[in-house]
């Protein structure tokens, strides 16, 4: 199993960052993970809301390949609970075998482009999160995703 994050913008806090790698260290004990940072746009406060997701829409679509399944962090997206996330990527790997690549968005969202290129939306509440906090989030249900596929006992139902 190889997975690709992808994000806008390095996290600010220590505390965050720190927390983000010990789960990406859990993670590599079941899986590859590569975590590509894009970094901030430079003067971006002087950019309309549309140019900023047109550049950073740019970035991302350069740190993708063609074979990859591209999935969105979005808040319009699908939503599963932790069992069901688990389900759609072991079945994923067992049908494809492709890298999995997810995004995470700037303060703006997505380019039309990048919503164009992605192969699934996936939400992770209904609730807005900051783009920094969500990096966090995730990784922790990518690990307990990946706990329940292999067995391990972090999830409790």
């Amino acid at each position: 199993m190889k997975f690709k994050l992808i994000h806008i913008g390095k996290l600010k806090e220590k505390a965050l960052s720190q927390q983000v790698g010990e789960y990406h260290k859990r993670i590599g004990r079941f899986a590859e993970v590569e975590e590509v940072v894009i970094p901030d746009l430079k003067k971006a406060s002087a950019l309309s809301a549309a140019e900023v997701k047109k550049r950073e829409g740019e970035h991302i679509l350069g740190a993708i390949k063609n074979s990859d399944h591209v999935i969105l962090l979005d808040e319009k997206g699908k939503s599963y609970t932790s069992r069901a996330f688990a389900k759609m990527m072991d079945k994923h790997f067992m049908d494809m075998r492709k890298p999995m690549v997810f995004v995470t968005g700037g303060a703006f969202g997505f380019s039309d482009a990048v919503y164009s290129r992605a192969n699934a939306k996936m939400a992770l509440s209904e609730m807005t999160f900051s783009h920094q906090l969500i990096r966090l989030i995730f990784a922790e249900q990518l690990y307990r995703g990946l706990t329940i596929i292999k067995g391990h006992p972090y999830h409790n139902d």
